[in-house]
């Protein structure tokens, strides 16, 4: 089949030539006005009352974008953190990207790049996401296992595979498509979970008016060869500004077809932030979750559900200070498990 090979090839080439272009014209840059761009963001976290051990989580999160000549980019992400009492380096994004116009506004990127499907993964870094936690739940919470044998899948995951996109897009209305390597809703385990299969992502949206869009995205593709089993995945988001207000949410639907048979997990998130004066700002998330929970012969449904609130204040332009509670009633919980979080975060553009 002619697209894993052409997956596999991107794997291989891609990445090790982004290294040799962000080399290149890295020198180039020393003598000339080609336009490079880094910054950092730091942040550290942790959670008070969690009901299993929760070690401070610390990130080290830049980025640095390249312009190689106009309308060609490379771009790199780099990432070290720990989460869990571990230490891991994932490298988020090395990718090229080429941008240019033909009746509408068009750019092909190509290597790796965050997964283009699932509005928390527009918000999975700790300067624009606005909540203690800088991710959203459901993008690192695997959903209950779908039989023996079935990789652990989450509702939509915090992917970063390699692969192609292509997006198009004016002020009105915006299109993308891409094929890459990762499924979007494969729990999240860094490249040791990647299973290098094609799978296919359509996407797009309308913004009827400013501060307002309108979009929806889909992905096909097979699970593990462990599982022999396929998936389906729809998404659906909105976002709203106005004022001091922005308002954003997203639904998501997966189909998975097993060997036990077809079983479906659905979802929402919701989420707001507003700012109170230049310096503080409030924002709430709530999150909810339905999946099939198999045993030896019965199928049954269990829900997971999250409040994450958090008061933020910017002690200056680079450093801000968060304080959050957060409510989580789990699969199958008896209860409700109550936190108390803190993030203190730095961000600086160099240049």
């Amino acid at each position: 089949m002619v697209v894993p090979i052409v997956l596999r090839l991107l794997h291989a080439l891609l990445l090790s030539g982004v290294v040799l272009a962000v080399s290149a014209s890295a020198v180039e840059a020393q003598s000339s006005t080609r336009r490079i761009a880094f910054d950092t963001v730091i942040g550290v976290q942790d959670l008070f009352g969690e009901t299993r051990d929760w070690p401070t989580a610390v990130v080290l999160d830049p980025f640095v974008g390249i312009e190689i000549r106009p309308h060609l980019q490379v771009s790199l992400r780099p990432k070290v953190w720990r989460l869990n009492g571990e230490w891991d380096l994932e490298l988020d994004q090395a990718s090229i990207q080429y941008g240019f116009r033909a009746g509408s506004n068009w750019r092909i990127e190509a290597g790796r790049f965050p997964s283009p499907i699932g509005l928390g993964m527009t918000e999975n870094r700790p300067n624009v996401n606005p909540g203690v936690l800088w991710w959203h739940r459901p993008y690192y919470m695997p959903l209950p296992r779908l039989g023996a044998g079935a990789p652990m899948v989450s509702l939509v995951a915090a992917t970063y595979p390699v692969g192609v996109t292509v997006a198009t897009s004016s002020t009105a209305w915006d299109v993308r498509a891409a094929i890459v390597d990762t499924a979007p809703v494969q729990f999240w385990q860094g490249d040791a979970g990647a299973d290098r299969k094609p799978h296919i992502i359509l996407g797009g949206g309308v913004t009827p008016r400013q501060g307002l869009r309108i979009g929806v995205g889909g992905a096909v593709g097979d699970l593990t060869d462990a599982s022999h089993g396929q998936y389906t995945m729809m998404n659906v988001e909105g976002d709203y500004s106005v004022g001091y207000t922005r308002i954003s949410g997203e639904v998501t639907r997966d189909r998975f077809n097993m060997p036990r048979g077809r079983f479906t997990a659905w979802g929402w998130t919701l989420q707001a932030q507003h700012t109170l004066t230049p310096r503080l700002f409030a924002h709430a998330r709530a999150t909810t979750i339905h999946s099939p929970v198999l045993s030896a012969s019965t199928a049954t449904r269990q829900a997971f559900r999250s409040i994450d609130t958090t008061m933020g204040y910017r002690i200056d332009p680079e450093v801000t200070l968060k304080l959050g509670y957060s409510a989580v009633a789990t699969w199958g919980g008896d209860g409700v498990d109550h936190q108390v979080g803190v993030q203190l975060m730095w961000t600086r553009r160099w240049w």
